[in-house]
């Protein structure tokens, strides 16, 4: 999901007004899901925290929406999927202003878009590290990675996270394992796979038997032009060696053609 460190053509805000709602939107185009792969995970994500990680009547958890970091400006990060502890769930809100509620994500997700890696993984590193988020989860679907960060309290950088033997991640703050089930980012209650709905694995399955079915036939399809390839290759030796056997015949015609001249001229010079 976009991420942005300035948004240079924001317009400015008046001091008076720069806490106004309008002035922070949440439908974005940094926090809108990129392809429906994204949005199902996400809110995946977020409905599992909900259901088993946050009270909300103490807690927050949101999916698709941007974070403002800065008063009076509009620069913004925007990970697919976030927690907070300490701040009530407000179904309403549209956008989450650090300086307003005080409290930063605790949690933060990311679902790694094709085309998108670099922003997705490095510059969002870069910021969630900057902001002090805690923990950080991307995961990459095209290349079934899972990648899980925390903040070294001594150095304020995020340092990787080894799995356990499971291949999971604890979260202590979540209070829930973090891996890898069928392809996908999973999350796991008390040892126990939270599935996501169904449908979402049954589309996810279409997709990559329609993905593998492309592979073979973009294979076949290479193995047909070698093939073609190959034939024009021997069609190619084939033409030369008759093209040299015609010219070893004209070759051949031409000396017994220039002996016979010689024997005649030697008959007539007796």
């Amino acid at each position: 999901m976009g991420t942005e460190t300035e948004r240079l053509d924001a317009p400015a805000v008046d001091e008076d007004d720069d806490d106004r709602e309008e002035f922070y939107p949440g439908d974005v185009e940094e926090a809108m899901p990129e392809g429906e792969l994204s949005y199902d995970l996400a809110n995946y994500v977020k409905s599992t925290i909900a259901l088993y990680s946050a009270d909300l009547e103490r807690d927050s958890v949101h999916a698709n929406m941007p974070i403002y970091y800065q008063r009076g400006t509009r620069q913004l990060v925007a990970p697919d999927a976030f927690f907070v502890r300490g701040v009530p769930y407000d179904r309403n809100r549209r956008s989450w202003r650090l300086w307003k509620s005080k409290v930063r994500p605790q949690v933060v997700f990311e679902i790694v878009s094709e085309g998108h890696e670099k922003k997705d993984v490095d510059v969002n590193r870069f910021l969630f590290e900057k902001l002090g988020f805690p923990e950080y989860y991307w995961f990459n679907p095209a290349t079934q990675v899972l990648m899980a960060l925390e903040l070294d309290p001594a150095t304020e950088k995020y340092r990787e996270r080894k799995p356990s033997a499971n291949g999971r991640h604890r979260c202590e703050i979540l209070g829930l394992e973090v891996g890898l089930q069928n392809g996908l980012i999973a999350l796991y209650h008390k040892g126990q796979y939270v599935p996501p709905p169904l449908e979402l694995i049954e589309r996810v399955s279409r997709e990559r038997d329609e993905a593998a079915r492309e592979r073979d036939e973009a294979a076949r399809e290479r193995d047909e032009a070698a093939r073609e390839r190959d034939e024009a290759t021997r069609e190619r030796d084939e033409a030369t060696r008759a093209r040299d056997r015609v010219l070893g015949e004209l070759a051949e015609e031409r000396r017994r053609r220039e002996d016979l001249e010689r024997r005649i001229r030697e008959i007539e010079g007796r």
